[in-house]
């Protein structure tokens, strides 16, 4: 048993942020613990955090994520503006490029994008969205 990444598309609606979708394919999907520690400092003793993600308190979601973040009792959550998600995997992926595993390597670059990432290419404009991750082990 290992632990999983769950992230929800947030976006601030008059105050208040609403979930618009999962992120179930790519690399907010994949059990990778390498992106997981430099993400959010979770999981890896290889990658630390080096991401602008902040902690928060449950109170601060989405009532869609935070009803299934505290019902299946998870930890380490974060949000992270959408604009600093693609900019923080952009960077990661530049360092695990200089790596000396090609298998890591190739793992990593297949676990990249995914195909929801033109669904929300407005949202690289605009400051109302965000991503809520946690992690469920």
């Amino acid at each position: 048993m290992g632990c999983d990444i769950h992230a929800w598309v947030e976006k601030e609606v008059d105050g208040k942020w609403v979930a618009v979708e999962e992120l179930t394919s790519g690399y907010m999907d994949s059990r990778c613990y390498n992106w997981f520690g430099h993400l959010a400092g979770v999981r890896s003793s290889t990658y630390q955090k080096h991401s602008p993600a902040r902690s928060v308190d449950s109170s601060e979601l989405s009532d869609t994520s935070k009803f299934l973040y505290e019902h299946y009792g998870c930890h380490s959550l974060h949000v992270i503006p959408y604009t600093d998600l693609l900019e923080t995997r952009k960077r990661y992926l530049q360092k695990i490029q200089r790596c000396e595993d090609p298998e890591d390597i190739e793992w990593e670059l297949q676990a990249d994008l995914g195909d929801w990432l033109p669904r929300w290419e407005d949202a690289i404009t605009q400051q109302h969205y965000r991503v809520a991750f946690w992690f469920d082990s």
